[in-house]
């Protein structure tokens, strides 16, 4: 993206209650292709991605026939942040085979992303048209012809990046008056350790994408400190800075001292989970993996 450094600290706040900045916009962690190629780094390395992924694809895959239902012949699938496609190739496979046509329709910030799944996708699908959009300024981007057909929006783990007021909203506004929402989300259990809840995000693959803002306004990796915690219902990653503060972040106020959030990632038990879709939607239905540890929920 162009002017990154703008776009980073646009968003850049200052979190009275808490004394340190926030930087936690999902998007910022993407701008860039060498933050693009961070993240799907880590998304190779067991040691952060180990079921992370995979256990929201198996649970789609496992449902496939009820969660798309008896689609017609045309179905739109919006897929908000792709990376690489491994939750819509299924539902493209599953489409293609039953002779349903697939009109492909990637967003995201990053054009790394967006030609992967585009790459990995149009083999199933009769049109791919990729959205450079951030999830708010999508609609406007989308073609009409979207909406004329069956729509599905898709949104894998992504989803627990967002408060939950915004993207369910969001995705409401996205799917129209006819569409259906498949989400993902990572259960909080009733007995976890909230530090085996934390390690992954621990790891040097974690850390190394949530430092992806603050590397590209020059901060050196050396000069911050890794903290991960949980507060206010979701897992917080921040950056105790000491030594020197590049000038960028300087003539916005932060000092050696300061911490800054760059990523959150926020988690519900299932009643919680329930109690949203069924607040923000009129009808929904919950799929879980065999430990239930992942949901995925069609909303509608």
């Amino acid at each position: 993206m162009k002017n990154a450094d703008q776009e980073i600290l646009k968003h850049l706040q200052w979190d009275s209650e808490n004394s340190r900045f926030l930087l936690t916009e999902p998007h910022l962690l993407y701008l860039t292709r060498a933050q693009s190629q961070s993240y799907l780094d880590a998304m190779g390395n067991p040691e952060y991605s180990s079921g992370f992924h995979s256990a929201t694809v198996e649970v789609i895959k496992a449902n496939l026939p009820t969660i798309l239902g008896k689609f017609t012949r045309k179905v739109s699938l919006i897929d908000l942040g792709p990376g690489y496609p491994d939750k819509s190739l299924p539902i493209g496979e599953y489409l293609k085979k039953n002779k349903a046509e697939l009109y492909y329709y990637p967003v995201d910030v990053s054009d790394s992303f967006l030609g992967l799944a585009c790459r990995y996708m149009r083999p199933f699908a009769a049109n791919v048209v990729p959205i450079e959009s951030r999830f708010e300024d999508c609609v406007s981007k989308l073609p009409q012809e979207a909406a004329q057909y069956e729509l599905f929006v898709l949104i894998g783990l992504t989803f627990m990046n967002f408060h939950h007021s915004i993207i369910l909203t969001l995705l409401n506004q996205i799917k129209g008056p006819s569409g259906k929402v498949i989400l993902a989300a990572e259960l909080l259990q009733e007995n976890a350790h909230m530090e085996d809840v934390l390690q992954r995000y621990k790891s040097d693959a974690a850390r190394d994408v949530a430092f992806g803002p603050l590397r590209h306004l020059r901060m050196r990796p050396e000069d911050a400190d890794h903290l991960v915690s949980f507060h206010n219902s979701r897992i917080e990653m921040s950056f105790k800075l000491r030594g020197a503060i590049p000038p960028v972040l300087a003539n916005k106020g932060v000092k050696s001292g300061d911490t800054i959030v760059t990523a959150v990632s926020y988690r519900y038990r299932m009643f919680k989970l329930q109690s949203l879709c069924k607040q923000y939607f009129s009808k929904f239905e919950i799929f879980t993996s065999k430990d239930n540890s992942t949901a995925v929920a069609l909303c509608q």
